[in-house]
């Protein structure tokens, strides 16, 4: 089996196997009933799906409109909801809390599944090699598709360095008038890549020092081969 032969080679990020997302749901009602309780979590999500209608109708024309054929943003309206009923009650800042608890639970099986972790394991060679192959085209194809800009990928033996000035997690928020959940890609790839994760499966160490949502003008993402990455690199 070759790189180019992966189920995932012709995607991009704004695709997940049915598989993950049956884990992702899993994952989320456990957290909610861990919170709220089975009846609790009943009430909760009434008012989750009222609120969840009422951003469809406030907001899905002009979605619609500059996220076309992006099958994520419907799970961003639920994350929406979600958010906004607890951010009522608790804050913002509590509210983004547990959601981000839920996204950073689903990053290590969302990954996985992206770069289909069990195929690529079958590919003859460096699977750290192997694994930059892959990633380069999923940036590509998600360029092509205009959901991030990607200005710069640059590869060498242990390094594969990809900045994106334009991020779909950013502007879709935005779009819902929720910019507080931005950050949750970010969040989500530091649980994803992390080495009790995606990392060790491919000897892979991740970096990344500044983000668009931080206030930056790029998101510059740093993939070096394991053991090879700057101890002082932060990563946020």
């Amino acid at each position: 089996m070759k790189v180019e032969e992966l189920s995932t080679y012709g995607r991009t990020f704004d695709y997940m196997p049915r598989k993950a997302m049956i884990v992702q749901m899993r994952v989320m009602f456990s957290a909610l009933i861990k919170k709220f309780g089975l009846f609790g979590t009943v009430g909760f999500l009434r008012k989750v799906f009222k609120k969840q209608k009422q951003l469809k109708e406030r907001y899905s024309a002009l979605v619609n409109q500059r996220f076309p054929d992006v099958p994520v943003i419907s799970e961003l309206y639920l994350l929406g909801a979600m958010f906004l009923v607890i951010a009522d009650d608790e804050g913002k800042i509590k509210a983004y809390e547990f959601v981000r608890g839920i996204l950073q639970k689903m990053g290590p099986t969302s990954h996985e599944s992206i770069y289909c972790l069990k195929d690529l394991k079958k590919v003859k060679g460096d699977i750290f090699t192997n694994f930059c192959k892959l990633n380069r085209r999923l940036f590509e194809n998600a360029n092509t598709k205009d959901l991030y800009g990607v200005e710069e990928i640059r590869d060498s033996e242990d390094l594969q360095y990809i900045r994106v000035t334009k991020c779909l997690n950013v502007e879709a928020t935005a779009t819902i008038d929720c910019p507080e959940l931005a950050r949750l890609g970010c969040d989500m790839d530091i649980a994803g890549y992390a080495p009790n994760a995606l990392g060790n499966k491919v000897d892979l160490d991740f970096r990344r020092p500044c983000t668009l949502v931080n206030g930056d003008k790029a998101c510059e993402f740093y993939y070096y081969r394991k053991g090879c990455a700057p101890a002082d690199m932060r990563t946020i």
